[in-house]
């Protein structure tokens, strides 16, 4: 129950603006870091030593596109969009940081669960869709 309704809708509104201006600047930090990534991996190129740097060339890639999967999701207002930004999180975690053979596989055991989950979540969001345009 809303006490003051007016008061409620104009805080609602404000909180909105603020997470879009949040995502624009999250949105241009990733602008402003991809291009000092690619200058590195340029410097890289010319030096031969990008092989050596590849995990921490990639992994600042990653970090980018999780930085642009939250701005996303706070643009969408979309629950589900937590989801994937959970799945790319850890498929760069698979990817940079695991040893093991053991930690591999419970990894991509975790991302086939979330990859269930996701497409579970998906066919319910349509479900619930379709009947609100019914």
């Amino acid at each position: 129950m809303k006490f003051f309704p007016l008061i409620d809708e104009k805080i609602e509104g404000i909180i909105k603006w603020i997470e879009i201006v949040l995502a624009i600047i999250l949105v241009l930090t990733v602008i402003a870091e991809g291009g000092y990534i690619v200058n590195d991996l340029l410097h890289l190129v010319r030096s031969h030593n990008i092989i050596d740097q590849s995990k921490t060339v990639l992994g600042d890639f990653l970090v980018l596109v999780v930085s642009l999967e939250f701005a996303i999701m706070l643009i969408r207002k979309n629950p589900f969009a937590i989801i994937d930004i959970v799945m790319i999180a850890l498929a760069r975690k698979i990817v940079l940081e695991y040893k093991s053979a053991t930690e591999y596989f419970i990894a991509t055991l975790t991302l086939v669960l979330l990859f269930i989950v996701r497409k579970a979540v998906r066919t319910q969001e349509e479900r619930i869709l379709e009947k609100k345009h019914s």
